[in-house]
């Protein structure tokens, strides 16, 4: 919970106050879904304390796999998500370490990590070990494939637990006999998961201000994309017969891509057939056919 003390003391300096200025958050994560909701912590105004091993958060080096820079100097990819941040180096398999980490837990008011479940057990860092120890702290965990069923203790990177499992890359592909699954654009599913999970926090955030009593919130990369993906899981359902993926013809016409004459495409995005296709017809210059009963209504 906020102390009271903590914000009094940011207004008597004078410091510019943002929605979560004075609480205090201990990230120990790694790569890109927790981290990115330690960035938008960070940017609405909370400490946020980043915890690294000796060989760092192996996101600092990975910016080179895609060709960007990613030096001590210049390092785009990991300032994407760390910007703001402090951090520090534990050593969490020894007793000094895990001293030191109790000690940052001591004010903190948000525990954020996507270390795996079985990690955490063992090093005693699991929500049932810390709960009783920092009753007021809010913690937050993303998983990859959520904390029930025979998955729970993989790991889960957002190509395979968002993308891949879900069904994702399979229903955005099409088959033209020699094209191939998309590639998964990178970090997007980790970026939803640690949106959505700034937002539970904020609410754990609120519910400890008014009972004083700390919370558990927890996303996985699988259920974010289930999620994300329910309308379409929805309309392919048999009894509605609207199958995924399906190619570009296939679409509704007034909601579908056409390429123009100069090689660009244009996307329509008509939802209101009735209200806006006499509009269209107009704008394409063959209003005739908004009185054609052939095309009196979008099916």
């Amino acid at each position: 919970m906020l102390k009271s003390d903590k914000r009094s003391e940011i207004l008597m300096a004078g410091q510019r106050t943002k929605p979560l200025s004075g609480y205090k958050v201990i990230e120990l994560s790694t790569f890109v879904a927790a981290p990115s909701c330690g960035r938008l912590l960070r940017d609405w105004g909370a400490d946020v304390i980043k915890v690294e091993s000796g060989k760092g958060d192996a996101w600092r080096y990975h910016g080179s796999t895609h060709r960007v820079t990613s030096t001590e100097e210049e390092n785009p990819m990991f300032d994407l998500v760390n910007a703001g941040k402090k951090s520090v180096v534990v050593d969490l398999k020894s007793a000094e370490g895990k001293a030191v980490l109790y000690d940052l837990l001591s004010d903190a008011d948000i525990f954020l990590t996507n270390t795996r479940a079985k990690s955490l057990r063992k090093l005693g860092l699991d929500y049932e070990s810390l709960k009783e120890r920092f009753p007021k702290l809010i913690y937050a965990s993303v998983t990859g494939f959520g904390e029930e069923g025979p998955e729970t203790d993989k790991p889960g990177f957002d190509l395979v637990a968002y993308w891949g499992n879900s069904g994702f890359l399979n229903d955005l592909s099409i088959d033209t006999g020699t094209s191939y699954p998309i590639l998964a654009p990178t970090g997007i599913g980790d970026v939803t998961c640690g949106t959505a999970l700034f937002g539970g926090i904020c609410a754990a955030l609120l519910g400890c201000e008014r009972t004083g009593k700390g919370d558990y919130v927890t996303i996985s990369l699988f259920g974010g994309a289930i999620w994300i993906m329910s309308f379409m899981y929805l309309r392919a359902q048999q009894r509605y017969g609207d199958p995924f993926p399906k190619h570009r013809e296939e679409t509704p016409p007034l909601t579908a891509p056409y390429r123009c004459k100069d090689g660009e495409w244009l996307m329509l995005s008509i939802l209101e057939y009735e209200r806006y296709f006499p509009a269209l017809c107009k704008v394409l210059g063959v209003p005739e056919l908004a009185e054609d009963p052939r095309f009196a209504d979008k099916k």
